[in-house]
């Protein structure tokens, strides 16, 4: 499922929508096993993936149009390496 969420809604506001009551309910009830099993939370994050949440808060101006510049970033490290930064 994925659905377009309206700017004009609050970032909470916009979390609710996305993630509904009942998602919510099945987080909630796999919080406890997590934390008693100390596992990572594999079934949470696909549920949060799904719905649409992982990308809720992206900025689109940003990432998707201008991919990472591989030789800047080689560039900046030498730089920082060196000391010149």
């Amino acid at each position: 499922m994925t659905e377009t969420v309206d700017p004009r809604l609050t970032t909470a506001a916009a979390q609710r929508r996305i993630l509904g009551d009942d998602l919510l309910a099945r987080l909630h009830s796999r919080a406890a096993d997590y934390d008693r099993e100390n596992r990572f939370f594999a079934e949470d994050l696909e549920d949060l993936r799904e719905a649409g949440y992982l990308r809720a808060n992206r900025d689109v101006r940003a990432g998707a149009f201008h991919p990472p510049n591989s030789d800047a970033a080689r560039d900046y490290i030498g730089k920082f390496a060196l000391g010149l930064l």
